[in-house]
């Protein structure tokens, strides 16, 4: 860890890393007036102990040169005796529109010893006032390209009017060699691809991203200064994205629009201070090309012979190509900056085996269930064919590929090629993405290779801050599991599936997840913008929404789903210490508990149930849904308590701390044996909820405990619990002295299990139990995802119980800045492997067991403090940073 940065270390014990501007690193357009910065600390010895930050001194600058001389014209905060590293509002000078704002940061650690300037970061101010005009193709272009293409293509587009041409969109211009800086500001209505001179500006994908585009669109900022030249042409590749593409389970398409438009603005700035912006206008030329269809759902078609060459180049002729249409930019809908990192292929996998099921029908395993696309790679000398590729999750019994859990989404790349080749060729597909370990390739040109093919995996680019090995290897794949369903769903937001017709941002999936999701990558830009979205869906009433955006399910939300609103602001708010998400979303949160509270005067939530799910998906249990519905309104109130408290609304505080314990009467008083602690239904979950949510008196918390393990073991040590329950399930049980048996329920390898799955070669978490089960083969494929994350939201406990990284556990020890190091050994695991990537710095917690002896090993970041409880073996520790052995305590 320490190797990349030896070249800042002086003399000084600690120094400033990983600078970020409102949690992204030199973001291009920021649209928020005082922008947060973050960084944090290494130290220069990592066998030092009690390093911190005594102090701070943040420059800004307007240039790179004035920095460099140690001068911030922007700002200059002078040392600031503070040990906060993140959170840190500008308070400089405002920012022009477009203007870029370079900065870095010294500290002074506990001895008043200062730091070297850290390495510099930057970030750009928002483009204000747009004066570009969204372009388009006239009527009819469209319609015009679809003519002359094979039968088979015909029938297809004729049965699915969604299916429209890619536009391709170009403007020639020059401009001075004396560039200073060129940055490209960008959106559509569709998704899009910039290319300059040839070039793409960028490795994004699916750009703008998926926004309720009635409401909100979303922009990109690109810095394209080396990529001009004398003589210039602009291109841009445009698809239908989300806004005109078949969008979810309803066979929905052209939601917000029926023809696909793109908005640009390029900004040059030449070294004597003087400015040009070409612009999206009626200067700009549009043709259609080879991508007879690009579809989210249905895939691409691609006809090469329609390829329409250089014709990004500035030396193309484009005096064929139509002008383009134009339309001014609507002031209701909001252009805002892009909040989250953007979709971008993140790795590559080779498929690792091959069979020819019939003749020319050629079936690739990439022994990993992932999303993203295919590249396919043609050798020269290729005949003209036509190949297709087919993508699905799962085999049939005889060896072909299994679609129909896929419903009406096709999945089907096609490349219909156009004679011989001399040189080999590649093709990918541009705006779809797919669900898939299995390829089905026909109509190859020969016989496929396993080099022929390779899956470049695609997501929002979230980076990965947890690392998991422990000594079961159905642990370590359950991990693998769970983080590969993460990747594959959280792609502009977080969805509930990436295969089939559906792919929407259900608010029940998220708000279960959210927990482990901020364990295995830093998800605090991705729920920022998420958030946005859920605000922009709630209805007038107040109630949030099932799914965000808001789309094909439109009723408001039901309870554990709208509840969303209120979970995912307080889980960010608990690992990321971030204030702003309860600002951002106090008045929606209030508005939601105004709703529930306004139908149910008594305390139990029965009215504006809106299709109450219940426990989604349990396993031979029926937890009563007014039970789930109250506990999560108890959990809201709870939870908004502590909301209150954090941002200083006192009185709201106390309003909700009132609430909370109404609700818990009347759910105690409607639903719960007073003497032995026994809950209506039943049922694992009941408990679950109750306990978690703090819904019982005290007295009654062991009983409860008690019976939850005891219905486990009528189980046969097995889990009952669907989406909801499943994910209290090892922290309660962990929390209230039954550890055993989340270790029992953990290593289990039958149904209903984590381990069945995985025992039946399962590399995603399913979205059933019995997704496919020896007796039965496939469940209904109507609803049948083998990636889906929601069961998988046990990573949480991974982490926070099984290894013990947790943030501290006061109530305002969030963020990971005070530590709670509280692992949890059980029978099954010899060892834990662990680390955390915290906004505070790197967590490791590293256990294992011999002979009924326990050893820990800690690392605690700089400028940090944790609490150790080894509560098992009678110890407690509070340490600062620094590293920590622990060895040979007792686990009797």
């Amino acid at each position: 860890m320490m190797d990349q940065y030896l070249s800042i270390i002086k003399n000084n014990d600690i120094n400033p890393i990983d600078l970020k501007t409102e949690y992204l690193v030199n973001p291009l357009a920021v649209d928020v007036n005082e922008p947060r910065f973050q960084w944090t600390l290494v130290a220069t010895d990592p066998l030092k102990h009690n390093l911190s930050q005594k102090a701070y001194q943040i420059l800004v600058s307007n240039d790179e040169q004035s920095l460099a001389k140690n001068v911030g014209n922007l700002w200059d905060t002078g040392k600031v005796v503070s040990d906060q590293t993140n959170h840190i509002h500008y308070k400089g000078k405002t920012l022009n529109a477009g203007q870029r704002a370079y900065w870095k940061v010294k500290v002074w650690d506990q001895e008043d010893k200062e730091s070297t300037f850290s390495t510099v970061a930057y970030w750009g101010n928002a483009l204000i006032n747009w004066t570009a005009q969204w372009i388009g193709a006239p009527v009819g272009t469209q319609k015009n390209a679809l003519k002359n293409i094979d039968e088979i293509d015909a029938q297809l587009v004729k049965s699915k009017p969604a299916l429209m041409p890619v536009l391709y969109l170009r403007k020639h211009f020059t401009c001075e060699p004396t560039i200073k800086t060129a940055i490209l500001y960008a959106t559509a209505q569709g998704a899009y691809e910039v290319l300059l001179n040839g070039k793409p500006v960028a490795d994004d994908r699916m750009s703008p991203g998926w926004t309720d585009y009635h409401n909100t669109i979303q922009y990109q900022a690109y810095d394209v200064t080396e990529l001009l030249g004398k003589d210039n042409a602009l291109g841009v590749i445009l698809g239908t994205g989300w806004f005109s593409s078949y969008v979810g389970y309803r066979h929905q398409f052209q939601l917000y629009g029926s023809n696909q438009t793109a908005l640009l603005e390029l900004h040059i700035e030449y070294h004597n201070n003087e400015k040009i912006v070409i612009k999206s206008d009626n200067t700009w030329k549009v043709n259609t090309g080879p991508i007879i269809y690009s579809d989210i759902l249905m895939g691409e078609l691609y006809y090469q012979s329609r390829d329409i060459g250089q014709w990004s180049s500035p030396a193309y002729d484009d005096k064929s190509w139509l002008p383009v249409i134009i339309k001014p930019i609507d002031p209701k809908v909001k252009l805002v900056t892009e909040r989250s990192q953007p979709v971008r292929v993140t790795q590559e996998i080779s498929p690792k085996t091959r069979r020819e099921i019939k003749p020319g029908v050629w079936v690739f395993d990439f022994e990993q269930n992932m999303v993203g696309l295919v590249k396919l790679h043609v050798p020269a000398n290729s005949k003209s064919t036509r190949i297709q590729l087919r993508h699905a999750e799962a085999l049939e019994k005889d060896g072909n590929v299994y679609v129909k859990n896929l419903r009406s989404a096709l999945a089907i790349d096609t490349y219909v090629l156009d004679g011989n080749h001399t040189k080999a060729q590649d093709f990918e597909p541009h705006f779809t993405y797919h669900g898939f370990r299995y390829i089905e390739i026909t109509g190859f040109p020969g016989e496929p290779q396993l080099t022929n093919i390779v899956g470049r995996v695609v997501h929002s680019d979230t980076p990965i801050t947890g690392q998991l090995e422990t000594s079961s290897p159905l642990v370590n794949r359950l991990h693998d599991n769970i983080l590969w369903g993460q990747k594959s769903n959280f792609f502009s937001v977080p969805t509930d599936s990436p295969q089939r017709d559906e792919r929407l941002g259900f608010l029940g999936d998220g708000e279960i997840f959210v927990h482990t999701a901020s364990y295995n990558a830093d998800v605090s830009a991705f729920f920022s913008k998420w958030m946005r979205d859920v605000r922009e869906a709630q209805s007038s009433a107040g109630g949030f929404s099932n799914v965000a955006p808001r789309a094909c399910n439109v009723v408001d939300g039901a309870p554990a789903w709208g509840d969303a609103g209120v979970i995912v602001p307080y889980t960010m708010y608990r690992q990321y210490g971030d204030l702003k998400m309860i600002e951002d979303n106090w008045e929606a949160m209030n508005k939601w508990m105004n709703y529930i509270g306004s139908q149910n005067p008594n305390y139990i939530w029965t009215k504006r149930l809106n299709n109450n799910y219940g426990d989604w998906l349990q396993v031979n249990a029926n937890t009563p849904k007014e039970v789930l519905s109250t506990a999560y309104y108890g959990y809201d109130a709870l939870l908004m308590s502590r909301l209150a408290a954090a941002s200083n609304r006192t009185e709201d505080a106390k309003k909700y701390t009132e609430l909370h314990q109404n609700i818990a009467n009347a759910f105690n008083k409607a639903f719960v044996n007073s003497t032995d602690g026994h809950i209506k239904g039943e049922t694992q979950t009941v408990y679950l909820l109750a306990l978690a949510f703090e819904m019982l008196p005290e007295k009654l918390r062991p009983l409860a405990a008690n019976n939850l393990a005891e219905n486990i073991k009528a189980h046969n040590w097995h889990l009952t619990t669907g989406f909801i329950g499943v994910g209290y399930l090892c922290p309660v049980l962990t929390q209230f002295g039954h550890n055993d048996v989340a270790y029992r329920l953990l290593l289990q390898n039958t149904y209903p299990s984590w381990g069945y799955s995985i025992a039946n070669n399962a590399t995603t978490i399913w979205e059933r139990w019995d997704g496919w089960t020896k007796e039965k083969g496939f469940q209904d494929p109507s609803m049948n995802s083998f990636n889906h994350y929601s069961l998988g939201s046990v990573g949480r406990w991974l982490f926070q119980s099984m290894a013990g990284i947790d943030t501290g556990s006061q109530r305002n020890e969030v963020g990971f800045k005070h530590i709670l190091i509280r692992p949890n050994p059980g029978q099954g695991l010899t060892y834990v492997n662990a680390s955390y990537k915290s906004i505070n710095g790197r967590i490791d917690s590293s256990w294992h067991t011999s002979d009924k002896k326990f050893t820990l090993k800690i690392n605690i970041p700089v400028n940090t403090r944790a609490t150790v409880d080894l509560s098992f073996a009678g110890k407690l520790y509070e340490v600062g940073s620094g590293i920590y052995d622990y060895n040979n305590c007792d686990l009797d």
